[in-house]
């Protein structure tokens, strides 16, 4: 019986469970954080000459801009990886995106120079909405924490 009921569910059906969800938001995880880490680590070899000349949208310094967008893309991506306060980790990171997309460049908005920020936006924003999911550093906290 029982493999008569799994060629009905079809071959996909795994990947439509909760199992599959979390799956999948593990993934995001860990290639929407690695990316960006990327890029934090970028920023960090370049920062003497990225000091002087980083955007400033927010009015802050560009020293200060720049050491802001680092931390977020670095230490929020690697507790999004983690799935360690994954919410307000991306959050910081949406954050970060937005005001890059949206603020940082001369001249009006473009897709051209706004699509990578738009895109981390868009990754980031689902992990605030969904949390790390079943495999996640959060979940074993709070598994431990109730029992």
């Amino acid at each position: 019986m029982k493999n008569n009921e799994a060629e009905r569910k079809g071959l996909l059906y795994p990947v439509f469970t909760a199992r599959g969800h979390d799956a999948g938001i593990l993934l995001l995880r860990l290639f929407a954080g690695g990316l960006l880490i990327r890029h934090g680590i970028q920023k960090v070899e370049n920062f003497d000459a990225l000091s002087t000349t980083f955007a400033d949208p927010v009015g802050m310094g560009s020293k200060l801009s720049l050491i802001l967008i680092i931390l977020a893309e670095i230490g929020g991506s690697a507790l999004v990886v983690l799935g360690l306060l994954t919410r307000p980790a991306a959050l910081a990171v949406v954050f970060g995106m937005f005001v890059a997309a949206f603020f940082s460049y001369p001249g009006p908005f473009s897709m051209k120079s706004s699509e990578m920020p738009i895109l981390y936006l868009a990754m980031f924003t689902v992990l605030a909405v969904t949390g790390g999911g079943r495999y996640s550093a959060d979940e074993a906290v709070r598994r431990r924490l109730i029992g």
